[in-house]
């Protein structure tokens, strides 16, 4: 039996990022929608001249915190969730990629306020699903419409 490590404390809808063994950063976003369901880490790349590759990376976080590969995926041994599951990295390497996400969530939804999500202005909070309190923005590669059907809100436009 492999003993469980404790895994460090993730965010839904937060950037993270890996670093492989030759420097690549590899963006992930952390998603879990219940506590019954093992986290999975999306390739939290927005497309466009932005990505490096073109297959799109899913890793599922196992209770020992080592990453397995989303099973139904054809993977090859040069995409990076597979080098990062080949490297043996785990979630304790994974770093928050808050300039990352400040970065996608300008070039995809503009200016922080008021939001293009969820209609916070300056002064006032955004919606919990949409920023954390310190204006990092949780989902960030998604606009308003892609937000919302993401998370199921709806903020009765």
């Amino acid at each position: 039996m492999v003993p469980s490590i404790e895994i460090p404390a993730l965010q839904h809808g937060r950037m993270y990022s890996l670093r492989l063994g030759d420097g690549t950063l590899l963006p992930l976003m952390a998603w879990n929608e219940t506590n019954e369901l093992s986290w999975q880490l999306l390739e939290a790349c927005p497309g466009g001249d932005l990505c490096v590759h073109g297959r799109h990376g899913h890793l599922l976080v196992q209770p020992d915190g080592t990453f397995e590969i989303e099973d139904g995926t054809e993977p090859s041994r040069h995409d990076p969730d597979v080098r990062a599951v080949a490297a043996g990295l785990t979630v304790r390497d994974l770093r928050p990629a808050n300039r990352l996400a400040l970065a996608l969530f300008r070039v995809v939804a503009g200016r922080p306020f008021p939001c293009s999500r969820c209609g916070a202005v300056v002064g006032a909070r955004h919606h919990p699903a949409c920023h954390l309190e310190n204006i990092l923005p949780l989902f960030p590669m998604l606009d308003g419409a892609g937000w919302r059907d993401e998370v199921g809100i709806d903020l009765g436009d």
